[in-house]
């Protein structure tokens, strides 16, 4: 990611990366303080570059690096405000009442996300996984089933729930994300 600040072009150090599933397709989302070390001066336009890494049948003609339109910087109150969450209530030995505060803004999507244990049968383990999940905009609760198999090792037992919301293809602070944790 670079951007051109007064005529010069400077990388940006990318502070958060995630694939994210806004509308039903799925995107890279890349945030950067693109304000950082310059006084505070805004970059008139980003580049985003990419490098093809080394794909099956690669056709050495083809090039390697993949730059970018020119983008248009956003305003940072074009970042939607993910709401708090409140609290992991357990409703029984099997499954959890996850609670937020009401989302802001109206945004067009609310999205749990869900880190709890998750078996792999192509490696034959358990292992940490993100679930992302839609839920009603104006929810604050979604009742979620706990990983409680006794061959889940104590070291990818806990379990992890955090708010993100999209609004007008913008995605909440990734940076921001604080999960709450519950051991199952």
């Amino acid at each position: 990611m670079s951007g051109t600040v007064g005529g010069g072009t400077r990388e940006l150090k990318i502070h958060a990366e995630d694939d994210v599933r806004v509308s039903d397709d799925w995107h890279k989302v890349t945030q950067v303080d693109a304000c950082a070390g310059e006084q505070g001066q805004r970059p008139t336009v980003l580049r985003v570059t990419g490098k093809l890494e080394n794909p099956e049948h690669y056709d050495p003609s083809v090039p390697r690096t993949i730059h970018s339109d020119a983008l248009k910087p956003a305003a940072a109150s074009a970042i939607p405000k993910a709401p708090a969450m409140t609290s992991i209530d357990r409703l029984d030995a099997d499954a959890v009442r996850v609670s937020w505060k009401p989302a802001a803004d109206h945004p067009d999507q609310v999205l749990l996300m869900e880190r709890k244990p998750f078996y792999s049968s192509e490696i034959g383990l358990w292992h940490p996984y993100t679930f992302q999940r839609d839920v009603q905009v104006r929810a604050t609760s979604i009742d979620r089933k706990l990983e409680r198999d006794s061959d889940i090792p104590p070291a990818v037992r806990t379990h992890a729930y955090w708010i993100r919301v999209v609004k007008n293809g913008f995605v909440s602070d990734l940076r921001a994300e604080k999960p709450l944790t519950i051991e199952p």
